[in-house]
């Protein structure tokens, strides 16, 4: 583990972890967080079974002094247990931590200096990874990492937010601006809906601030509660569109009456709003639209016609065209090449992640196989990368 004194730092900051019926992954996640900092407050929203309460309840025992816990009745809607925990927050600034994944202590840190010293800014974190575990390997890739939104008008904000859209819910925020938008959010029926409206309204709300640090770590595996209703608009589009549009209506309300509310001097009237809002909207509907899985959806209402890929016919031709002429003996020429080159780059990458392997292991004794996804492996020998590694074996070594 890498040692810092972040104690100071975070005497005014809170992490809140919402736990349901996972109480190996929450052991493992409040035991780092008390060896990290023994003065940053945490405080845990419980909706699990009796007997894994007993057994988060003896976790937290210990931790008294730091730690907040309390249990809620399993069937409560989680979005009322965690407007009822963010209203027990005393602390300026506050994030959430679920209780699969991991919040790293260096970005933490940043993020928060940083969101103190500017005002106009809701939300500051960095990197986003996610891991997946197997019995023998640790498999990443990178999530988020797209540039902070720092347009200054907040239609903008919105705009550029939904064109390439990366939730801000798990960012430090300041605990009154997020305890006002998770309260509004509740007025919203469904998580789809519900979770939109957090991000977005931070975004109406101020700037959001990306470091180049791994903030969060994002575990794959399955949801805790796999009966979660209307997660994702995907597939709830597909089953109903027409219920999809009618939440929606309600939603640019909640978000119009937000924005009317809560930014100083603002410019639309509702109308105006409106057209922003749904142009925004348009981009992100459309980023999450699969052509394929809409039609296989609608297909039993002609089973004769299957799906068929787009084809383009003067592709067709060209490349009819260029198999046997100079321009196709020259592109299969640059193939050979790149497979060449590619082939060298994959050599000289394994050898970094089998480094970096050994070094881990001689740090924190984790031992799996470290798979790196292609699009994350050209980081596999920056330190921004390791660190954030080391960290998180540290954490997935924590209870062995």
């Amino acid at each position: 583990m890498i040692k810092h004194d972040y104690d100071e730092n975070l005497l005014d900051h809170t992490i809140i972890i919402a736990t349901y019926n996972r109480p190996e992954l929450f052991r493992s996640l409040v035991n780092y967080i008390v060896r990290k900092s023994t003065t940053v407050r945490v405080l845990v929203l419980d909706s699990s079974r009796s007997d894994v309460v007993a057994l988060n309840s003896s976790v937290v025992g210990p931790h008294k002094n730091q730690i907040c816990y309390n249990v809620y009745d399993p069937s409560l809607d989680p979005i009322v247990k965690i407007v009822m925990g963010i209203r027990k927050v005393t602390t300026s600034t506050v994030s959430f931590c679920a209780d699969d994944d991991l919040l790293f202590f260096d970005g933490l840190l940043e993020a928060r200096e940083f969101l103190l010293s500017d005002a106009s800014y809701s939300v500051a974190h960095g990197l986003y990874m996610n891991f997946t575990l197997s019995d023998e390997n640790i498999s990443i890739f990178n999530e988020y990492g797209g540039a902070g939104i720092e347009a200054s008008h907040p239609g903008a904000r919105l705009f550029q937010f939904l064109r390439h859209y990366e939730a801000v819910f798990y960012g430090v925020c300041r605990t009154i601006d997020l305890r006002t938008v998770i309260e509004e959010s509740a007025r919203l029926d469904g998580d789809a809906f519900q979770e939109l409206f957090q991000s977005c309204a931070l975004v109406i709300a101020g700037k959001t601030k990306r470091f180049p640090k791994y903030f969060y770590a994002r575990r794959s595996g399955p949801p805790a509660d796999p009966s979660r209703r209307k997660w994702q608009t995907f597939f709830w589009f597909s089953d109903n569109p027409a219920e999809v549009f009618s939440q929606y209506a309600i939603y640019r309300h909640a978000l119009w009456r937000y924005y009317k509310l809560n930014v100083i001097d603002g410019e639309f009237d509702r109308d105006e709003f409106f057209r922003v809002c749904d142009i925004s909207h348009a981009s992100y509907f459309a980023s999450g639209f699969s052509e394929h899985y809409h039609y296989t959806r609608l297909e039993q209402l002609w089973p004769n016609d299957g799906y068929r890929f787009h084809s383009d016919i003067f592709q067709a031709l060209r490349s009819q065209s260029e198999r046997g002429g100079v321009m196709g003996r020259i592109e299969s020429l640059m193939g050979r090449l790149q497979s060449i080159s590619e082939r060298k780059k994959l050599s000289q990458i394994n050898k970094t992640v089998r480094t970096l392997e050994r070094k881990v292991f001689d740090d924190t004794g984790f031992g799996r196989r470290l798979d790196l996804h292609p699009s994350a492996s050209w980081a596999a020998d920056l330190p921004v990368f390791t660190t954030a590694y080391n960290e998180l074996c540290y954490y997935l070594m924590t209870d062995v």
